[in-house]
């Protein structure tokens, strides 16, 4: 079908503007709860674009809802993994969009009106990546990842180590475990100092 995109496109926004009205319900934080309504009512309009671009050309869509289950599993994200997760993902997300609707909107399927409001969705796209990326850096994020990769770093390090060490050492575990803890601070304390400056050059730069 020539328009199964526009499909896609509306069941795809009509279902954003659900997850962020219900993410803003159970937002604690008041200013991102507002923004979140704010990208729902968004969302909505976008969806409802798409809707009348199907029908007039005799498509037509059924309403959708976001079911119980996935409340829950957005709910579950939320309080497990916390916001900055869920902000990194709504960043791929609205990128992912951006790219989608300019192909469609160079497809030579719509009349200058629709471009029109095709060219002022992406626009709004654009922004809402901006917001999530200023989110992001607000919620620190990247620091984040970084102690994820400094963690993994840092038992790697640890496991070489001892397994080294125990061959050596094979009837002494407390000298092992010991050289493991060493092996460990002073990794710590390295990736520690060089994250630190790896930060300052980066603001200063900035």
């Amino acid at each position: 079908m020539m328009s199964s995109p526009a499909v896609k496109f509306y069941l795809s926004e009509s279902k954003d503007a659900q997850i962020y009205e219900y993410l803003a319900s159970i937002e604690r934080n008041e200013e991102m709860s507002k923004k979140l309504r704010g990208l729902a009512n968004i969302e909505r309009r976008h969806a409802e674009f798409w809707r009348s671009y199907l029908q007039r050309r005799g498509i037509k869509v059924r309403d959708v809802k976001i079911g119980v289950w996935k409340k829950f599993i957005i709910k579950f994200l939320r309080k497990i993994l916390g916001l900055s997760f869920l902000v990194s993902l709504f960043e791929m997300g609205e990128s992912s969009a951006i790219y989608t609707y300019y192909d469609f909107y160079e497809g030579g399927e719509l009349n200058e009106k629709e471009k029109k409001m095709l060219s002022l969705i992406i626009l709004d796209e654009l922004e809402h990546e901006k917001i999530f990326y200023r989110e992001k850096k607000v919620l620190h994020v990247e620091n984040i990842r970084d102690m994820v990769l400094g963690m993994n770093d840092g038992l790697v390090e640890i496991l070489g180590a001892v397994t080294g060490l125990s061959a050596v050492y094979i009837h002494r575990p407390l000298l092992v475990g010991l050289s493991g803890l060493i092996v460990g601070v002073a990794g710590a304390l390295s990736m520690g100092i060089g994250t630190y400056v790896s930060v300052r050059s980066q603001r200063q730069v900035n």
